[in-house]
């Protein structure tokens, strides 16, 4: 099970604190793998995190994870949406749409430790399932809409659960 909470970008370094120190117990600092990658030395909590506007979205799990989310917003797209697969462009006739395929790219991204345009033009998001290099892959993206938002997490895990931080003393 991922664990998925949003919060105001400007008090993301806070909440980020609060939660850490009630998964892992102790202290901690962020390192970053090669890739860019944050982990926690010496702990097996994986966890990701993306902000668009003044949304930010954790997402934490006992497996690696990766996360993207974008506020719905008038974006300039039609360069990226020129560059996506036929069948792909097919699918999306809206905002949302285009969102949703851009959010399971960069959630794969950072799930795989690299960069969205080093994964970009290999990877394909049609009828819900991602390819990577006309091979499906075995896990499937989850979406979450809220906050004005599309959500994207790639896991191992196949589930989700959006929790809220008044659960924590911040």
């Amino acid at each position: 099970m991922t664990d998925l909470y949003f919060c105001q970008t400007e008090q993301r370094e806070r909440y980020l604190h609060a939660l850490f120190a009630r998964y892992t117990g102790r202290d901690f600092e962020i390192e970053r793998e090669e890739g860019g990658k944050p982990y926690i030395p010496g702990h097996p909590l994986h966890f990701s995190l993306a902000h668009s506007g003044a949304l930010c979205a954790i997402a934490i799990s006992q497996t690696n994870v990766g996360i993207d989310t974008e506020v719905l917003q008038r974006k300039h797209y039609k360069n990226i949406l020129e560059r996506l697969p036929a069948a792909e462009r097919a699918e999306i006739e809206s905002e949302r749409d285009f969102f949703t395929h851009w959010t399971v790219r960069e959630a794969y991204a950072k799930y795989a430790g690299t960069g969205i345009w080093q994964e970009f033009a290999r990877l394909e998001y049609i009828g819900g399932k991602l390819y990577k290099d006309g091979i499906k892959l075995s896990e499937e993206p989850k979406l979450c809409f809220a906050h004005g938002a599309v959500t994207a997490i790639y896991s191992h895990d196949a589930s989700f659960e959006v929790k809220t931080l008044q659960d924590f003393t911040l």
